[in-house]
């Protein structure tokens, strides 16, 4: 079998299979959620497209990497929001892989979270075929804005510290900075109450030193 058309069927996640002459594999809105691609399908060594278009794929799969002879890769209508220096795309580039097809619209991309993206879709040699079409969801400021649009060096992303990742940094920053102020306040409190007994103690001892020198006179 050299092709499998698996399209509009509730997979959820991506079919174990092991058909090592399969050379295109169409997954078109299978409902995949999982990125983890079972390990039979590198023994398909003449794999060469795969259909992910329509799916609820939020990153590319780190997997992919391992398919070598891969030529052309769809993730049209996803929820891939954010590609960097650190994704399988990246991977790919850095081994020269200038015969492979992608393909990427309609997916909800955050510009400023994947400005190494933006700066490469520059490139009048990328690798994706329809980054003409691709548009920014995030953040707000760029909403609808194409990527090919966008110049790196001018964009405003002073926002970001407001994204959700960081929105949870930031929360935990002023949570520890109020329990190190809690702390300060309980010791500060303690100290205060242990000394002054000591204080009064010595101002007693130093009163009845007065009245003893008193009466020797």
């Amino acid at each position: 079998m050299k092709s499998l058309t698996l399209t509009n069927n509730p997979l959820f996640t991506i079919p174990e299979l092991s058909l090592p002459d399969l050379i295109h594999l169409d997954l078109n809105n299978a409902r995949l959620k999982s990125e983890i691609i079972p390990k039979s399908y590198f023994n398909s060594t003449k794999l060469q497209s795969i259909n992910f278009d329509r799916n609820k794929f939020k990153q590319l799969p780190d997997k992919l990497i391992e398919f070598s002879q891969m030529k052309s890769l769809s993730f049209r209508h996803n929820r891939i929001s954010i590609i960097d220096e650190f994704s399988p795309f990246a991977h790919w580039l850095t081994a020269n892989r200038t015969d492979l097809e992608f393909y990427l619209e309609n997916n909800p991309f955050d510009c400023c979270r994947s400005r190494w993206f933006v700066h490469y879709l520059h490139d009048s040699k990328n690798l994706v075929k329809d980054s003409a079409n691709l548009t920014c969801a995030l953040p707000k400021r760029y909403a609808g804005r194409r990527l090919i649009d966008l110049h790196t060096e001018l964009m405003d992303c002073s926002n970001e510290l407001f994204y959700p990742l960081n929105k949870l940094i930031l929360f935990l920053l002023c949570l520890s900075g109020m329990m190190i102020f809690i702390v300060l306040v309980v010791v500060t409190t303690l100290y205060r109450r242990l000394n002054i007994p000591v204080q009064r103690r010595r101002r007693r001892e130093y009163r009845s030193l007065q009245i003893d020198d008193d009466r020797l006179f």
